[in-house]
């Protein structure tokens, strides 16, 4: 076994290499002597009460110093991820924070324009809504109107095909008597002007024939 100068020799050494302040580098060489002489003490009463060897030699307290530098070294890069990780969440959040400011102050700066828009909307709404209103009222005009004029030309079509009904029930009655007018002569005309009094039937042939006449 190394006596107390060679283990505080051999891990000044070997911690001589890693960065600590000198009170760190003091405590981490005790603590390795520490480590190491009290292993010794429980392996010999270890050995006392079982009668069974544990051996702490000087590759030991070697393999003990190296692994403090290890453990050391992956606590330091922990701490170093945690802390950029840190640093780097508060950069976010100054940054969401600013953000959120400007934000605020366009938002106070619109609120004004805001308020115009929503009055120009609302007096939009109301104008659609008037002139639908206006463009309903129009409709129920139109279509009343639509209505009467379909009614109208209803009674007008009953009137016309009425009257074509009647024109087509005349007309072969007209035909006979223009084809009997153009059997007259002048003679029977004649005949008829001697007459004094004609009687009230030649009248009538009389009427009906000038009436044809002057039609035709």
């Amino acid at each position: 076994a190394w006596p107390p100068d060679a283990l505080l020799a051999v891990s000044t050494r070997f911690l001589s290499e890693i960065t600590l302040t000198e009170f760190e580098r003091e405590v981490c060489i005790e603590m390795c002597q520490t480590f190491h002489t009290s292993t010794q003490d429980l392996s010999d009463e270890f050995f006392v009460r079982l009668g069974r060897h544990n051996y702490v030699t000087p590759t030991s307290y070697l393999e003990l110093i190296n692994t403090f530098k290890e453990l050391l070294s992956k606590k330091r890069n922990e701490v170093l991820m945690g802390k950029a990780r840190y640093e780097t969440g508060i950069e976010k959040l100054d940054y969401a924070a600013k953000s959120v400011g400007v934000m605020q102050e366009n938002l106070i700066a619109l609120q004004p324009k805001l308020v115009v828009a929503a009055g120009q909307v609302q007096e939009m709404m109301a104008k659609v809504e008037k002139e639908s209103a206006d463009v309903a009222k129009v409709e129920t005009v139109v279509k009343a109107d639509e209505a009467v004029a379909n009614e109208q030309a209803a009674a007008a079509q009953v009137i016309k095909d009425e009257c074509d009904a009647r024109l087509a029930e005349a007309m072969p009655i007209l035909n006979a008597a223009l084809a009997a007018l153009n059997t007259l002569t002048g003679q029977d005309i004649a005949i008829v002007r001697t007459l004094k009094s004609p009687p009230k039937g030649i009248k009538l042939v009389m009427e009906a024939v000038c009436i044809l006449k002057a039609s035709h």
